[in-house]
Order: structure tokens, then C-alpha cells, then sequence
């Protein structure tokens, strides 16, 4: 049995302070991925120009800490006007990328293009309308990082998009399929209340059944109800077993509602780009969210 203290760390968030420079560069590439994607089809509109504000929002506790300032100050600056030019996005798009240094011998090309790839999607649907231009340009950026082909949300995306080249136009429900899918990976989303809940809808294609007893499951993100240790405890009280990593042996990943500080992907980390890639190769976990493991739990008699 998992000793369950090894979650203290994970719940009382002191791991924190070893991701500063990972989350820097994560910020700044979806930063960098937002703006890219608003100016996508050559017009940035009010309401995604005032989108940028939930950046800021999202770095609220690093806001007065350098770079951070200076994007900030640079941001509230630009928006002062209501408008963000072309020549305000390309300067913001400029002071990106002199904090993302690419010399770096850690710096990963697939994480900094993919972070850049959420951004620049929820740069896209910021205004809640995906247009043929913005797919046209998506079309055209899929193509110029096929080096991102086998991984998640890369490969869902591409074929989404090929579809609509297929069609010719976009029809409704491919317009809603794709705004559904879009967003799962939302960074920078107007409400974070079921983050965990969009992300398992996009990753899981039917309503899975969850049983409990004998059944292995691990824990991503964290819970609005209870934390990690709790979780565990509670699953293992009801005949389940805890692991703190994802195998080919594993069951079921819960997903949390709230985002991991330390998730490489913001909208998703390690362990769930673990399950896709051991799913897609036809044995990975299910992934769940977790309310259908605490309806699970209740059926055995838990109640919250």
C-alpha cells in the first residue's frame, strides 16, 4: 500500500518553489501563443483584445516580480486605448521573446511549441467564434510544426482541421466540435470551474464505469473538495489502490478540477499526456474526472 504522507508536499504546495523558471517560460509562451492567436486573422477585436487581462489575471501572484512587471505594465499600457494595433501586438510579441531563451540547454522545443499552441488556440477562441481565416492560418501553422505529430493536443486538432478543409467551409456542428475541443485546452478560459471536466470530455470518447475495489487509480491536479492525501485515503478506505505514476498497469487517471502550477501544458501535464500516449497505444488508463470517482465512492456507502 502507497504510503499516503508522500501527497503532504503536493497539498500544502511546496513544490512550488522548485518550477520558477519553468513556469516563467510556460506563462510567456502561452502569453506568446495568445497573441499570435487574436491577430490570426488580421483583426483584434475588443473583446479579444480585453481577453488579455485574464493573462494578467492568471500571473496575479508573480505580477510584481521581474519580467513579469514589465509584461504587465507593457499590457495595461497597450490596452489603455481599448485597441491593440498591429504594431502593439508585434511589440508584445517581441518582449515574449527576450525572456524565452532558446540557448538554454533545458529548453524543450515540443513543450515551449506546445505550450505555445494552447495559447495560440485560446488566442482564437477568445471572441467565441472560429472563423475560415483563423483556420486557414491554424492550417498553415499545423503544417509548419508537423514535428509535434504523435502527441495531444496536436494530432486531435490537425485532424479537426483537415476535416473542415475537407467540407470546404465550416458547418455548424463542425464549428461546434472544434469550439468544444478547443475548449479542453483553454488557458485562459472566463470560467475555471470545470477545467478537469472539459479536459476528460476531450480525452475520453464514452462514459466510463468506475469500479472501485482491487482497481488501481492515481491523482492529477487538485480537488475544490478535499486534497490529494484525503482522495487517497478515501479510495483505499473502500477497497481501491493508489499509485503516484502512470504505468500500462494502471486503471484509472483522476483528473481534479483545479490545474497543477507545476503542469507543463497549463490545461494538462505529465501524467495525463502519459495515459493518451499509453492509450493510443492500447493500453492506458481510463481517464476519469472526479466526480464520476466520488459517484463511484457513493454507491459503496461514502458520502461527502
Amino acid at each position: 500500500m502507497l504510503d499516503t504522507a508522500i501527497f503532504e508536499n503536493y497539498d500544502n504546495e511546496t513544490y512550488v518553489q522548485f518550477c520558477g523558471p519553468a513556469q516563467l517560460e510556460k506563462d510567456l509562451n502561452i502569453l506568446r501563443g495568445f497573441i499570435s492567436g487574436i491577430r490570426l486573422d488580421d483583426d483584434i477585436n475588443k473583446r479579444e483584445a480585453e481577453s488579455l487581462l485574464k493573462w494578467i489575471e492568471s500571473v496575479r501572484h508573480c505580477r510584481e516580480k521581474y519580467p513579469y512587471k514589465i509584461l504587465v505594465e507593457k499590457i495595461t499600457k497597450v490596452l489603455a486605448d481599448g485597441v491593440v494595433t498591429e504594431d502593439e501586438s508585434q511589440d508584445l510579441l517581441w518582449l515574449c521573446d527576450q525572456y524565452l531563451n532558446i540557448e538554454n540547454p533545458y529548453y524543450n522545443l515540443i513543450t515551449s511549441t506546445i505550450q505555445q499552441l494552447t495559447g495560440l488556440i485560446s488566442g482564437i477562441i477568445a471572441d467565441r467564434t472560429i472563423n475560415a481565416k483563423e483556420i486557414y492560418e491554424l492550417n498553415i501553422w499545423l503544417q509548419e510544426n508537423l514535428f509535434l505529430a504523435g502527441t495531444w493536443p496536436f494530432d486531435d486538432l490537425l485532424a479537426s482541421v483537415r476535416k473542415i478543409s475537407m467540407e470546404g467551409f465550416i458547418t455548424p456542428k463542425l464549428h461546434e466540435d472544434l469550439l468544444k475541443f478547443c475548449d479542453s485546452i483553454n488557458v485562459i478560459s472566463e470560467n475555471s470551474e470545470t477545467n478537469g471536466k472539459k479536459l476528460v470530455a476531450a480525452i475520453s470518447e464514452e462514459k466510463v464505469q468506475v469500479l472501485i475495489q482491487e482497481s488501481s487509480f492515481c491523482i492529477t491536479g487538485a480537488s475544490k473538495l478535499y486534497t490529494r492525501r484525503q482522495i487517497a485515503e478515501i479510495v483505499e478506505l473502500h477497497g481501491g489502490i493508489i499509485q503516484d505514476s502512470v504505468s500500462g498497469k494502471l486503471n484509472y487517471l483522476v483528473v481534479c478540477d483545479d490545474k497543477n502550477a507545476c503542469w507543463a501544458f497549463a490545461s494538462y501535464g505529465r501524467k495525463v499526456e502519459k495515459a493518451i500516449q499509453l492509450k493510443a497505444k492500447g493500453n492506458g488508463p481510463m481517464v476519469i474526472y472526479e466526480e464520476d470517482l466520488f459517484d463511484s465512492l457513493m454507491s459503496l456507502g461514502f458520502s461527502h
